[in-house]
């Protein structure tokens, strides 16, 4: 069994594979400890009830969750720092 394209890929395929290595590239970049701020530079909040949910910038089918310890003793609010 042969696994691969049953032709060859188009232009648009192929723009849309670097697209996804760079995406991914992207994503990978975030870390442990990484905070709020520095998130927000790849993600958007999604929105709704969850704000621990983000988004892709440019797509908002790549969904990522995260959990973040709050900055300093007031939890009431979520600050960049967190």
């Amino acid at each position: 069994m042969r696994v691969g394209y049953a032709q060859q890929p188009s232009a648009i395929d192929r723009e849309h594979t670097r697209w996804i290595l760079q995406v991914m590239r992207n994503i990978q970049t975030t870390k442990p400890g990484m905070t709020r701020g520095d998130l927000r530079k790849i993600f958007v909040e999604e929105g709704g009830l969850s704000t621990r949910t983000y988004v892709y910038k440019t797509c908002p089918y790549i969904k990522v969750d995260f959990e973040f310890s709050a900055s300093d003793k007031d939890q009431s609010a979520e600050k960049p720092e967190d």
